[in-house]
């Protein structure tokens, strides 16, 4: 019953957002969009309420604040890699990327045109002692949500990464707990990324700051992704690159909320790629924006 009253406590908020005097104080006051969009994603409860209703009435909310963020002419920057294009697609250490992506048996540049992304955020530093996390290993198990199919190859990525960043710690996390492995400079955890508690416990395992590159390539909807945004950014280097993959168009305006959330300190932007968007953030203070051009 409480969750209930907030939501319609809510949804009185974002009526009164579209009245004349509400686009009027959103526009002097853009600090108001800031301030209930903590209240209305991230500090409700509504655990009574089933989680396709969460995720609607979440996808509703933000697509009311993208229109009043549009009012204010802000653009949210989109690369576009799809198909060709790219001339890094060509570079010898993307090239090579792609190819171990397909030896290992990972979908990222097969599928998908991923590896351009990647080699864009580590090929001038891939020699280094780098720290990678990536959340969801491809588990081929069924019965587990996102999974790769009967044919799909748990640790296929990360294996791909370890032989392309030869000095490198590559960390996992899934929450298929039948197929965590260990293996020489691989490590991988359990997580759940609907379930916070899970994600603090697995932040736990790091210090602040560790991460040269963290993936989200989990579980693909708006309540694991903000979750894992939530998780990821404190454990990222001044240069490091946050990435999380397979974000469908429909998820854009929960995406344009973010950004505007997060638009003073780091570079957000969406990439096209050949299948999917996927979304870039990285630090603004350390002047590493990647350029996947």
């Amino acid at each position: 019953m409480t969750s209930s009253i907030r939501l319609g406590a809510a949804a009185r908020k974002i009526r009164r957002v579209f009245t004349l005097g509400g686009l009027r104080k959103l526009v002097t006051r853009p600090s108001i969009v800031v301030q209930n969009i903590r209240i209305l994603l991230f500090d409700v409860t509504l655990k009574p309420i089933p989680l396709t209703e969460q995720l609607k009435t979440a996808n509703n909310t933000l697509n009311a604040l993208a229109e009043t963020a549009s009012l204010a002419g802000h653009d949210f920057p989109t690369e576009d890699i799809a198909a060709t294009g790219s001339a890094s697609a060509e570079d010898p250490d993307t090239a090579e990327l792609g190819e171990l992506f397909k030896k290992w048996g990972s979908d990222k540049s097969t599928k998908h045109n991923y590896h351009i992304i990647y080699s864009a955020i580590l090929r001038a530093k891939r020699t280094e002692p780098l720290t990678m996390l990536e959340i969801g290993l491809g588990t081929n198990r069924i019965d587990t949500l996102s999974n790769m199919g009967l044919q799909g190859r748990p640790g296929a990525s990360l294996r791909a990464f370890r032989e392309w960043l030869p000095n490198s710690r590559i960390c996992g996390a899934d929450v298929d707990k039948r197929i965590l492995f260990s293996e020489e400079r691989i490590e991988t955890y359990f997580v759940d990324q609907t379930d916070r508690a899970a994600l603090r416990n697995l932040a736990g395992q790091f210090s602040p700051g560790s991460f040269d590159l963290i993936i989200d390539d989990g579980l693909h909807n708006s309540e694991a992704n903000t979750n894992t945004l939530l998780f990821a950014l404190p454990l990222l280097k001044a240069t490091g690159v946050f990435v999380i993959e397979d974000i469908m168009g429909t998820d854009q305006p929960v995406w344009q909320a973010a950004f505007g959330l997060l638009d003073a300190k780091y570079h957000c932007e969406f990439v096209k790629t050949r299948s999917a968007y996927v979304v870039v953030i990285s630090s603004k203070t350390a002047g590493n924006r990647i350029s996947l051009r």
